[in-house]
């Protein structure tokens, strides 16, 4: 563990201004500018975003942006930055913006980009900002900050970790700008079962879900009562449904039993609780415990009559429990029929629920291979529903994507990052001109 200076471990520049780039550059498609205005707390914001033509990046290309860049807004919200992604890669920063980029190999981009947006680094750079009116940051504040670095492998371990929690909750639409997933990792990481509880029972959203995360990598029989008292006792919706959440997800292997007296619990859930909430946290569990055990034919029979309901509950959050779920369970041609069904939702965030679970199960149907190919007629190239649709039928090795990928591959200057992987791991005989020509061009 080592404490450094980011101006030690990174190189800081400050975005094209003055003489250099003025706003009447900007055209109405071509290369997008991150300005302060695109920024959020670890994220970006697409909306709205402005645009330059690739003369102008080319004249201005130390401003050119690449994978693992950190990029801060000089000014109003000055603790806010974002991560450039391998999709957000050769775009551009504005003129408003602070970009660091690293120069140390011992350091993990994505570590850095969450210990930057904890308590501590967000007061200290608001603290320090200048400016009467408005606040205002430069590459000496910016530099100035203590950043822990843990060993390489450490970091990249934390990264994961926290970026699997910021999944579900962006997921879920919990986002919370108010704490980062950094602090409630920290907060939580070393606290007892009780005070993990009281964390749970009594904390924001992200702290409540990651007290649950540590939850489950204690023993089965040293929580149970807990749960079970939560959800016997517990007011508040949203404590049942992290009791349920938790069950679906145990890190230690369960015995038959266990598995069985949780899956009674769940049921249970579905079957009585009045929140919507709850129920759909019920049914994600069982899809988590169908798809971590491995579980088929037998242990489905045991719950199917019990969870037969679920079939017919038109709800937002129901219909995307069932979705990630029943994609776990065995095949049935009432579950496929459902699938297909909520294939043709106008809810772009139920298709991608069920095209997670699919490609989880490398679930392979005919009907919704032709579905899916019709679907990316409907969508527009640039849409993150599009390019789901595209990485999963590569995923299953779908001939009839192909010419989609040929498209996507010699008209597009970027590449999706789920189309990218997936074509790249794809071996297969099919596919192979297809990676040859991905490698060549998206290096």
């Amino acid at each position: 563990m080592r404490i450094v200076k980011l101006r030690d471990i990174s190189d800081l520049k400050t975005g094209p201004f003055g003489t250099q780039f003025s706003a009447s550059e900007y055209v109405s498609n071509g290369i997008p500018v991150i300005n302060v205005k695109n920024i959020g707390y670890g994220s970006i914001s697409a909306a709205g975003l402005d645009y330059v033509g690739e003369n102008t990046l080319e004249r201005l290309s130390e401003h050119k942006l690449k994978a693992g860049d950190i990029v801060f807004g000089r000014k109003g919200s000055v603790d806010r930055h974002c991560l450039i992604c391998r999709e957000q890669e050769g775009w551009m920063q504005g003129s408003d913006c602070i970009r660091v980029r690293f120069i140390d190999d011992s350091v993990y981009p994505e570590f850095v980009s969450y210990f930057l947006l904890t308590n501590a680094v967000k007061i200290k750079i608001n603290n320090s900002a200048v400016g009467s009116t408005m606040a205002s940051l430069n590459t000496g504040i910016l530099g100035d900050i203590d950043i822990t670095l843990p060993e390489y492998t450490e970091q990249k371990r934390i990264a994961l970790i926290l970026g699997e929690i910021d999944k579900k909750i962006s997921k879920n639409n919990m986002v919370n700008d108010r704490i980062s997933s950094f602090d409630a990792f920290l907060e939580c990481k070393d606290l007892s079962i009780n005070d993990l509880l009281e964390k749970l029972l009594h904390s924001n959203t992200i702290i409540q879900y990651e007290a649950a995360k540590r939850l489950q990598f204690f023993q089965y029989k040293e929580i149970i009562d807990i749960i079970r008292n939560i959800l016997l006792t517990s007011r508040y919706s949203k404590h049942r449904e992290i009791a349920n959440f938790i069950l679906g997800q145990m890190q230690e292997k369960l015995s038959t039993t266990e598995l069985k007296e949780i899956f009674s619990i769940l049921i249970h859930s579905i079957q009585n609780d009045k929140s919507i909430k709850v129920k759909s946290s019920a049914i994600s569990s069982l899809g988590h415990l169908f798809r971590k055990y491995n579980l088929g034919e037998e242990e489905f029979r045991t719950v199917e009559n019990n969870i037969s309901s679920i079939w017919n509950m038109n709800r937002y959050s129901i219909i995307i429990s069932i979705a990630f779920s029943s994609a776990y369970f065995p095949k049935r041609n009432y579950i496929k029929e459902y699938l297909i069904k909520n294939l043709n939702s106008k809810h772009h965030k139920i298709i991608s629920w069920i095209l997670y679970g699919l490609k989880e199960k490398h679930y392979k149907s005919e009907s919704i291979e032709n579905l899916l190919i019709h679907k990316l007629s409907q969508f527009g190239e640039k849409s993150y529903i599009y390019n789901e649709i595209i990485a999963f039928l590569i995923s299953i090795n779908s001939k009839k994507v192909i010419p989609y990928v040929k498209k996507t591959l010699f008209t597009q200057s970027k590449i999706d990052d789920e189309i990218y992987t997936e074509l790249k791991n794809n071996l297969s005989d099919e596919f192979a001109g297809l990676r040859k020509n991905l490698l060549e061009k998206f290096k």
